[in-house]
């Protein structure tokens, strides 16, 4: 393999052209042309090497400013290491932290309500029956409200408990694990007030602006009925309680009134015993002189 003068030369203008170190390279390596196969490569191998050389060490020239590409390959390459082991790590992180959440116990247990809509309104007929009863969208609307009326009743037990589950992580009572199932139990509430607005919204429009004022109003008087059946079924052990303390009461007193009357008696039979001893003696001072005037007179007489 031979390298023609002219295809030679023509590289050299090529060359010489688009940069002026090149031409002062390529006539460095200038040699005559020979039959030789090794010297052909080698100065093929030469041209290449000192073009490569030639073009990474030259600084180019981008919007007037002269810029060193070869200097600047090692910070790029600091820059994308550095780069991709953080997405490598924060990749590895944000999985990790997916697995441990998914392994948690939830905050709330299954949503009845919600599952029984969902089994309602994809109800599908059964197989060998051409044609099924259809489910009334009555019946569908009412199971849309009691889901939306525990959803409620979930909400207040998440707005009560954030509190309390903030001050303990706070004080470091509890753990991360409480913390995460907490914030995940919001997030899925959040969530499922969105499908219910739509859900609402689908079945009538601008339902889901007032559906959860009419579950709010059920969900009270749930919780109102609920009160009023537990006075109710504590009213026989009420008035149980109330008998026996009223019968007790009563015992007391009749007590007291004994006590008095036995004391009553006691003093009364102590009169008399003590009257014969201790009761003074009246003296009429007008007998002594009425026997002494008497006296006197007799003797008055005998003389």
């Amino acid at each position: 393999m031979s390298i023609k003068p002219n295809s030679t030369a023509a590289v050299e203008t090529t060359l010489s052209s688009s940069s002026p170190r090149l031409s002062t390279s390529i006539h460095d390596l200038r040699v005559r042309p020979t039959h030789s196969v090794a010297r052909t490569v080698s100065f093929h191998d030469c041209l290449l090497l000192t073009i490569s050389k030639a073009v990474l060490r030259e600084p180019q020239t981008m919007f007037g400013i002269d810029i060193n590409w070869w200097g600047l390959a090692l910070p790029f390459s600091y820059l994308i290491v550095l780069v991709g082991s953080l997405m490598t790590f924060s990749t590895i992180y944000r999985k990790r932290k997916a697995a441990e959440s998914a392994n948690l116990e939830p905050w709330f247990g299954p949503h009845l309500q919600r599952n029984i809509y969902l089994s309602l309104l994809h109800m599908e007929p059964e197989e060998g029956v051409e044609k099924s009863p259809r489910v009334p969208e009555s019946v569908i609307r009412a199971a849309l409200i009691r889901r939306a009326v525990e959803d409620i009743h979930r909400i207040i037990q998440v707005r009560t408990a954030k509190a309390a589950c903030s001050s303990l992580l706070q004080r470091g009572s509890v753990g991360d694990d409480l913390w995460q199932r907490f914030t995940r139990a919001e997030k899925e509430m959040e969530e499922e007030l969105r499908d219910v607005v739509q859900e609402a919204n689908a079945l009538a429009p601008g339902w889901g602006q007032t559906i959860f004022q009419s579950a709010h109003e059920i969900a009270a008087n749930g919780v109102l009925r609920k009160r009023l059946d537990e006075i109710q079924a504590q009213t026989e052990s009420e008035k149980q309680w109330w008998e026996k303390r009223r019968a007790a009461i009563q015992q007391e007193f009749m007590a007291e009134l004994d006590g008095e009357d036995e004391k009553q008696k006691g003093t009364s039979s102590r009169a008399p015993s003590t009257g014969g001893e201790d009761e003074p003696v009246l003296v009429d001072q007008n007998t002594p002189l009425a026997s002494a005037s008497t006296a006197s007179k007799k003797k008055k007489g005998k003389k």
